[in-house]
């Protein structure tokens, strides 16, 4: 468990576990690393933002390869252990009080955008998903968007919730409120701004059910075996 407001010189030493800070860190912060792990092949750059109880956790055998900014008070950042390839992000935020964001176990990606901006506001990625390049998963607006007689607001932040072994595309946007069921794929190009079933395929702006009863291998040409054992580890 590191402390960087108070080991902020001692910082260096995280680069062996592939996690490098930067910024403003702020009381009562912390990352915890799983010491006893083997060394990480990914480059995690933390920017802290001198919030209060910023917490990151990350396993010593992660892959992740990009950027991340807590920019608020009261925020995690979770990263489990990398798979077969990299988790490479573009930019991983987070605003607001209360806010999470959680890379599963296994998880890759060629190139994503992860965004939430919001109090108590969270975004999952699952277990063993994959996720393509130039992808943007925003649990936000940025915005406000009122009625213009009550004043309500119209468009407040969701949180996103992707579940196991997802597959999504490339060029996909992901919006606020959005669930994502285990083994479900999101076709290239889709904007998903509904809730996706277990095991089905969505594709279309707006995206839209084009089959049930669908999952996928991370292998061209699968064996039945290997079928097999994706639905088994999905459940079924």
């Amino acid at each position: 468990m590191f402390d960087p407001l108070a080991e902020w010189d001692r910082r260096g030493e995280l680069l062996k576990y592939g996690v490098e800070l930067s910024g403003t860190p702020g009381a009562e912060s912390q990352v915890i690393i799983d010491e006893a792990a083997p060394g990480a092949t990914g480059r995690l750059r933390v920017e802290f933002f001198g919030g209060r109880d910023q917490l990151v956790v990350v396993d010593g055998r992660h892959k992740v390869e990009g950027y991340a900014r807590l920019e608020a008070s009261v925020q995690t950042l979770l990263v489990a252990a990398g798979g077969a390839g990299p988790f490479h992000a573009h930019s991983i935020i987070l605003r607001g009080r209360n806010t999470c964001i959680a890379l599963g176990a296994q998880a890759t990606s060629n190139g994503a955008k992860l965004l939430v901006d919001g109090d108590q506001t969270s975004l999952i990625i699952g277990d063993d998903s994959m996720l393509a390049h130039d992808i943007e998963i925003l649990a936000t607006d940025s915005h406000a968007m009122f009625d213009v007689e009550s004043l309500a607001h119209l468009n407040p932040p969701a949180s996103i919730a992707i579940g196991r072994h997802v597959w999504i595309g490339s060029q996909v946007s992901i919006l606020k409120g959005v669930t994502i069921g285990d083994g479900a794929i999101i076709g290239t190009k889709s904007l998903l701004n509904k809730s996706v079933p277990s095991c089905s395929l969505f594709a279309g702006v707006p995206a839209r059910q084009m089959r049930a009863g669908v999952s996928w291998s991370r292998h061209l040409v699968p064996g039945d075996e290997e079928k097999r054992a994706v639905l088994r580890a999905l459940g079924g």
